[in-house]
């Protein structure tokens, strides 16, 4: 809700999930004071947006609006404003529902982490349920204690 400059801006893009009302807004406001963005802004930016996108955002220091951020993946939604708090509650009552089977991915940026998807695959099936031929197959990618990349 209302306009994530500098370091919100920053913090916008470093977020899992984001809600914004129709009359958010997201402004570069370094480039328009001849700094260079910080805080992550720079390592964010093209990586969501593209690197064309990013330079232009950067560059020209464009406002950008929460239909175009959502447009660009900055932004998972847009509602408009009286429904903001309803829609955030309703994503957080439904991932405060799920059953909490990949804790390794839980809490961390999704496209930040660098999990051995073998490892993550191993914890699953050292559930007791999972059964001999799953740990089975877990053990052929394992080298010692170490599982192989």
């Amino acid at each position: 809700n209302g306009t994530a400059a500098g370091g919100g801006a920053m913090l916008t893009l470093a977020a899992d999930l984001v809600i914004a009302a129709e009359s958010a807004k997201i402004v570069d406001v370094f480039g328009k004071q001849a700094l260079i963005p910080d805080g992550g802004f720079l390592y964010l930016l093209p990586r969501i947006v593209g690197t064309h996108k990013a330079a232009q955002i950067v560059f020209l220091g464009d406002v950008i609006s929460a239909t175009e951020a959502a447009e660009l993946g900055i932004v998972n939604r847009v509602v408009p404003l009286e429904q903001l708090h309803d829609a955030a509650l309703e994503w957080a009552t439904r991932i405060a529902a799920k059953p909490s089977l990949h804790p390794p991915l839980y809490g961390a940026r999704i496209d930040n982490v660098y999990v051995d998807a073998i490892a993550v695959i191993s914890d699953l099936f050292a559930a007791p349920d999972i059964g001999h031929r799953a740990r089975q197959f877990t053990n052929l990618f394992k080298v010692g204690n170490h599982v192989c990349q």
